[in-house]
């Protein structure tokens, strides 16, 4: 018989799920869900990393690029959980430098943790896509307007998470997210140079 996760955990898990559910609705009340320890910030990295194979599965399923849709499966998984890691060491210096230059380093820590558990309702709202996707009743095409409103309402949400949680203008904040996209683009950019030398 499995062990239960202490009450401490079991609770952390349903504020911080209550949270991204709340930053995915636009309530300002999900700034008080996160915690503040680095124990939970170093647990919620969990959250991204359990996600990580259903985000390599779309892109083995569906390449976004001519450049990677001839390679193995191992290779396509391997330059994508690389880009993944690389994406979010990077936008976490980022942010950790915007805090320290605005004097809100206290407030780091609840981010990410608010940023990771925000994977979860991110993943979820592409569902109803990868379904329509697996199931051929749309095709990619079909879906890729679809697909950029979904996009824009996540960038939305994590701005909003950005505002609250960390205090900061929404100016700031969404001049953080540009910083993501930005990232992101950069990593296509580089799984797909790397990719012609494997």
């Amino acid at each position: 018989m499995s062990k239960k996760p202490p009450q401490s955990i079991r609770s952390e898990i349903r504020q911080n799920l209550l949270g991204s559910l709340e930053v995915a609705l636009f309530m300002p009340v999900a700034r008080l869900r996160f915690g503040r320890s680095q124990n939970a910030a170093l647990r919620s990295f969990l959250v991204p990393v359990l996600l990580l194979p259903l985000t390599l599965l779309g892109v083995v399923m569906y390449p976004p690029s001519d450049d990677i849709a001839g390679k193995t499966t191992t290779i396509v998984m391997m330059l994508y959980a690389l880009r993944f890691m690389f994406l979010l060491g990077i936008f976490y210096f980022a942010v950790y430098w915007i805090c320290d230059q605005i004097e809100r380093r206290d407030e780091f820590i609840p981010f990410v943790i608010a940023y990771n558990w925000l994977h979860i309702p991110a993943a979820v709202i592409y569902i109803p896509v990868a379904w329509m996707l697996i199931n051929e009743s749309k095709s990619w095409d079909e879906l890729q307007a679809f697909m950029v409103c979904l996009t824009f309402y996540v960038y939305a949400f994590q701005a909003f998470m950005i505002s609250y949680v960390m205090r900061m203008p929404y100016e700031l904040a969404g001049f953080l997210i540009f910083i993501s996209i930005a990232l992101e683009r950069a990593g296509n950019q580089m799984v797909y140079w790397l990719a012609q030398f494997i």
